[in-house]
């Protein structure tokens, strides 16, 4: 969940190292800190509590330098300055930034506190520095052994950079890392991002490596040789990641969703082998995600014959699976629990996956049988937007694809009706003004809107923090209703006419207790409330449902003064279990 970065001996290290952070802080943001070494071969360790602005502001200016960074979401020990990265070991020989959890901590720090070394903070981090410290400096192991011995002997799903005398060291074990070069400089971090105008060539590392870096030369083990790297030329298409005229990236990136699904739609066509294609008509078909990606999961029910299961909990199911077509959803191709369900999938026979990612070079993709991308561009803001959309539009297409029909009017269509939504902007803001105070909300639906419903729950209580929960309709009378009153919000989702009668009840009722209530529907249903209502029939017209859903989100969270993209407590790539 962390963001690590690094480089040996840049030019430009402190601009590297601090624009890298600000790249990566979708992955955390609790805490956020640097060491580096300057070209006087001064030490310096600078950590903070706050985000990756006031590390830049509290950053003395340097150039040249070999320097390690990390933007951090708290997993073991609390928000602190002693728990935030680096960190250093008991002799402040050794600095490390580290993504991702060391699950056999206690019994390494447990070991080294009876040889007498002290640590500092709570965190599972330490354990590395001490431990590399240890090995080099009491032990008297050589750099390769005692590297070679911290591999081994760290247990868990992680990557890691550490310094010492001058070098960079690193390990990777679950959680991505990236090596870029330029002509004679040397960067590394979680994903590409950073890269981008530093390097001109990047190696996405292979699992189970560790390697040492001293200044431009590189040397890559694993299984106790040296391997070669594989460097490609590194895309900067998606580089520009500009907020332009706008003040948070959740707004901008719901705006984009009309233009992304038309790049979608005439990209994805050319990009499905016939392969692919066989894969899904088997009958035994799974779609496995998690939040946002689970929820569009659900919404291809409406074509697939097909199971669907949040992936953390398919780790743990007990039943076998073979002969079966998974398909996996996410945004970031990095998301730890999909990592663990392939592990299970290919534990069974003759399984195949199919994964849709809006990234490419990541670890699902690697891990697949096909990839598809999803042409979203990149995603910044924390809670998933454009994303679910291309998520939901490209298992319709592949549907349409597997049937022979087609498919681009029916998403022209939904475009003008998305642009219908844009257009509503202003209203929704204004409505936003009177809810923002509340401090519960239902969504409810019936059948397929319930689905709907789901996703669009999730996204007020992500970023605006009000306490939100999807309900049927028909359950309503079942116990939720309990909680109405004048200051509970009720926003009932439709897109299936059959349902408007019985959905008017459902409204009486809350009416009745003084509930506040806001309608979405697609049905042309008549009514007094607030809300959007528009006539329009198709198997994707949840989506404009959902699209109101997040500028209603957005706003209400405007209103009540929040940072919209990086919400409390939350990543946008979680890679720890």
């Amino acid at each position: 969940m962390c963001g690590i970065v690094g480089t040996s001996w840049s030019k430009k290290a402190r601009e590297f190292i601090i624009g890298g952070l600000e790249k990566l802080e979708y992955r955390g943001y609790d805490s956020a800190g640097i060491y580096y070494l300057d070209k006087d071969n001064k030490s310096n360790l600078i950590r903070t509590i706050e985000r990756v602005k006031k590390l830049k502001d509290i950053t003395p200016h340097f150039d040249e330098g070999i320097a390690i960074g990390h933007t951090r979401w708290a997993t073991h020990g609390g928000v602190s300055i002693n728990n935030a990265h680096p960190q250093s070991s008991y002799d402040q020989k050794v600095f490390v930034v580290h993504n991702g959890i060391i699950s056999n901590y206690k019994e390494i720090k447990a070991s080294l506190i009876d040889s007498g070394v002290k640590f500092v903070s709570d965190t599972d981090t330490e354990c590395i520095s001490n431990l590399f410290s240890f090995c080099l400096y009491k032990k008297k192991m050589s750099e390769y052994d005692a590297l070679k011995y911290l591999y081994d002997n760290l247990k868990g799903q992680m990557s890691a950079l550490i310094y010492d005398n001058k070098k960079l060291f690193f390990i990777k074990k679950g959680s991505p890392l990236l090596i870029g070069k330029s002509d004679d400089e040397v960067f590394l971090a979680s994903d590409s991002l950073p890269l981008i105008s530093y390097a001109n060539k990047v190696c996405y590392l292979e699992d189970k490596t560790y390697g040492i870096i001293n200044k431009n030369k590189i040397n890559v083990f694993k299984d106790n040789k040296k391997i070669k790297l594989k460097f490609v030329k590194l895309d900067d298409s998606n580089g520009n990641i500009s907020l332009g005229n706008y003040d948070y990236y959740m707004l901008k990136e719901i705006d984009e969703e009309p233009d992304r699904l038309l790049d979608l739609s005439n990209k994805i066509e050319k990009e499905v082998p016939s392969e692919l294609l066989d894969c899904l008509r088997n009958e035994k078909i799974m779609i496995l995600g998690s939040g946002t990606s689970y929820h569009a999961g659900l919404y291809a029910k409406k074509w697939f014959k097909a199971t669907n299961m949040i992936a953390s909990e398919f780790v743990y199911d007990d039943k076998e699976y073979d002969n079966y077509t998974f398909v996996l959803l996410s945004q970031s191709g990095e998301t730890f629990d999909l990592i663990k369900a392939i592990e299970k999938i290919r534990s069974g026979q003759n399984n195949k996956i199919i994964s849709l990612i809006n990234k490419e070079n990541t670890t699902i993709e690697r891990l697949s049988d096909f990839y598809l991308n999803l042409h979203a561009q990149p995603e910044i803001a924390v809670a998933s937007t454009k994303v679910y959309l291309n998520e939901v539009v490209a298992l319709y297409i592949l549907y349409q694809i597997l049937n022979n029909k087609e498919y681009k009017d029916s998403i022209k269509e939904l475009v003008e009706n998305l642009k219908k939504v844009s257009a509503n902007k202003d209203y929704i803001y204004e409505y936003t003004k009177k809810i923002s105070k509340v401090k519960n909300a239902y969504f409810v639906g019936r059948g397929f809107d319930y689905k709907l419903a789901l996703e669009a729950s999730l996204k007020l209580k992500e970023v605006s923090y009000i306490h939100s929960e999807a309900t049927y309709a028909g359950e309503l009378k079942h116990g939720p209703i309990a909680l109405i009153d004048k200051n509970f919000l009720t926003i009932f989702m439709i897109t299936d006419k059959k349902f408007n009668d019985i959905i008017d009840s459902n409204i009486s009722e809350i009416n009745a207790r003084f509930g506040k209530i806001m309608i979405l529907s697609t049905t042309g249903i008549e009514s007094k409330y607030d809300g959007f209502i528009v006539d329009y029939h198709s198997d994707l017209s949840g989506l404009v449902l959902i699209m109101f859903a997040q500028y209603l989100s957005y706003y209400v969270a405007l209103n009540r003064k929040l940072n919209i993209d990086k919400p409390k407590n939350l990543a946008k790539s979680v890679t720890v279990e």
